[in-house]
């Protein structure tokens, strides 16, 4: 695991585990200022976010999608992409959903497939605020290749978790 990965890791652990902070309250993992009076004046507040449970497809289904979508760029044309690159690509509102489900595949070493994620009984992360994550095959193996190219430095694409 690389220092990066590690200290997002246990930033979010850290934060909820100690009560500092609570999931769905506004943190700033980019600049790291000081709260003043319980606000923060940076304009990169983002809400804390975390996996709560890996559920099927179709249990799903209940719950709105927060993140997701198609895919098939990363890694495929152009080569030495890691997770920098895949995440600056989403709205920064965005960006603590895909970080919550980064967090929660390193912790438990997931490396399943798109297949895996549509039709696998826990392939879809469900989030703290009742959303979950819905990709096509491509778009989830883009994301699986940004999370395991930066944490193997191999050039991982999208097809190497495809189906």
């Amino acid at each position: 695991m690389n220092l990066e990965t590690f200290n997002v890791m246990s930033l979010l652990k850290n934060l909820v585990e100690t009560g500092k902070k609570s999931a769905g309250e506004k943190v700033c993992l980019l600049c790291m200022t000081e709260w003043e009076g319980g606000k923060k004046q940076c304009d990169c507040v983002l809400p804390l976010r975390v996996v709560t449970e890996w559920i099927s497809l179709d249990e799903a289904d209940a719950y709105r999608i927060s993140v997701g979508g198609l895919g098939g760029f990363f890694n495929f044309e152009t080569k030495g992409m890691r997770w920098k690159d895949f995440i600056d690509r989403f709205h920064v509102d965005h960006r603590m959903y895909y970080e919550a489900i980064r967090v929660s595949v390193l912790e438990n070493r997931y490396r399943f497939t798109g297949g895996e994620h549509q039709h696998g009984p826990g392939g879809v992360p469900l989030f703290d605020d009742d959303s979950v994550g819905s990709f096509s095959y491509r778009g989830w193996g883009d994301l699986m290749a940004a999370i395991w190219s930066e944490e193997e430095d191999v050039d991982y694409s999208y097809v190497d978790f495809y189906c």
